[in-house]
């Protein structure tokens, strides 16, 4: 008995952790890179240049070559945590599992298309400073990259994740009493938002409705917290 309250303790101080992590590296990111002007470039989906883009990339080369190490960990941290919590809802449901596997292939999208955009952001940086003759071709490829980048974060990323994984396993943990009941609900208002977002990559009129990225961001380090606290509470 005693065992098994320990490895209920350890998995909850993990996903607890894994939760607060997650939200804080990708908040993080998010706010850092949108000051700096390096986050994202709605502009490609409108065929608009992505020059200003560029030229916030080579104000800032050091962070731009240091930041995608944040979403890299919180991303990766939303793996743990989904895993947590599948653990935890003892209930053989297909929600849980159905959640599960949504994190599984969302994550590790998310992850890759970050490391591809570090190694091209890197190459992207020397060719502008060393080739300035060739900027007309390094926007275009830019722009191509970038598409292929937005899609990733504004639609198959957040599918997976959020609309499918949050919600899914909010739904299944609502059942089983593991959150409690406004939590779960603010997950499904997440990913009802987060599913007009994809949406916005067709139909700019919902591009609004991104702000549920930032919302499960919170809503990550909220449930982190408090699983630290249900694990403060067996202890």
């Amino acid at each position: 008995m005693e065992s098994n309250n320990t490895i209920n303790s350890h998995l909850l101080k993990l996903g607890g952790i894994a939760g607060i992590v997650a939200g804080l590296c990708v908040l993080s990111f998010a706010l850092i890179s949108q000051i700096k002007g390096i986050l994202f470039t709605p502009e490609v989906f409108d065929g608009k240049s992505i020059e200003p883009w560029l030229q916030h990339l080579n104000e800032s080369p050091q962070l731009v070559k240091l930041i995608p190490i944040l979403p890299i960990i919180g991303f990766s941290c939303m793996l743990v945590f989904g895993i947590v919590l599948y653990q935890k809802i003892e209930e053989k449901t297909w929600q849980k599992s159905l959640a599960l596997v949504g994190y599984l292939i969302g994550v590790p999208i998310a992850v890759s298309t970050f490391v591809s955009h570090f190694s091209f952001v890197n190459e992207l940086l020397s060719f502008s400073t060393t080739t300035p003759e060739m900027i007309n071709q390094i926007q275009v490829l830019a722009a191509f990259k970038m598409h292929h980048y937005m899609t990733i974060n504004f639609a198959i990323g957040p599918l997976f994740i959020i609309v499918i994984g949050n919600s899914f396993m909010a739904w299944a943990a609502l059942k089983a009493g593991i959150l409690p009941k406004w939590v779960c609900y603010w997950a499904f208002f997440n990913g009802s938002l987060i599913f007009l977002g994809i949406i916005s990559v067709f139909f700019p009129i919902f591009r609004l409705s991104q702000i549920g990225g930032p919302l499960t961001m919170l809503w990550f380090l909220t449930s982190g917290i408090i699983l630290i606290r249900k694990n403060n509470l067996l202890n």
